[in-house]
């Protein structure tokens, strides 16, 4: 268990950023385990930098042609799941402007969490852009945990509350602030022996910037607010 000073400044981390670092043991390193010098890398959550440009929004958009239906590469029996028989969230029917948005940021989560469920981030790599690193750096973390066999319990998210900010006015271009909060959790290894853990996080906040594309909105940039 990490010391009260280390759990406090983990705890000002967003629970995403948790999640990361739990799954590649830098909290362990830093806070519990030898003393030997650990590289951590920066927490790509606190840039203020896009890595790389976002997608030019599309000057004709239409959400009728939008697929509303499950990608045939995502998993839908859940390894971690919430209940029995836990079934993935679908895609919402999309449009433009700040409803239609929200309702796309909310399900953007729910692919977040469906990734801490099975084990797979397959469904929110179709909704993510590079320029996200906050997206990258989840998708990173659990890939490398089920590359090293290990399993997650835990580490659900359940959305609270999404609401535009900005410039609402906007058709293909939004903003969408996401509340939320996520279950404690723990990673264990092939033979379920406990690897490392993080405490349960409420009222998380991330600020999703979103661009209207061919195939509906994709998030371009994720910023924790607390």
């Amino acid at each position: 268990m990490p010391a009260p000073q280390c759990r406090l400044h983990l705890m000002r981390r967003s629970a995403v950023s948790l999640v990361s670092i739990g799954l590649i043991s830098v909290a362990i390193a830093a806070c519990g385990g030898p003393k030997q010098p650990v590289s951590e890398p920066s927490d790509p959550l606190l840039l203020n930098t896009i890595s790389a440009p976002a997608p030019t929004p599309t000057s004709t958009p239409t959400s009728g042609a939008i697929s509303t239906t499950l990608p045939a590469d995502v998993p839908t029996r859940a390894d971690n799941p919430n209940k029995p028989g836990e079934k993935p969230p679908l895609p919402p029917a999309q449009a433009t402007g700040p409803l239609g948005a929200q309702g796309f940021a909310r399900f953007y989560m729910q692919t977040n969490d469906w990734a801490y469920a099975t084990g797979s981030t397959t469904y929110m790599n179709h909704y993510f852009r590079p320029s996200c690193v906050e997206c990258k750096s989840l998708r990173d973390a659990v890939d490398r945990a089920t590359r090293l066999h290990r399993r997650l319990i835990g580490y659900r998210v359940k959305v609270k509350s999404v609401q535009s900010v900005g410039d609402v006015d906007q058709t293909l271009r939004q903003s969408v602030l996401v509340s939320y909060d996520t279950t404690s959790g723990e990673v264990v290894d092939e033979h379920d022996k406990f690897v490392t853990g993080t405490p349960a996080i409420q009222n998380s906040a991330d600020q999703l910037d979103l661009a209207w594309t061919a195939s509906g909105w994709v998030v371009v940039r994720g910023t924790p607010i607390r």
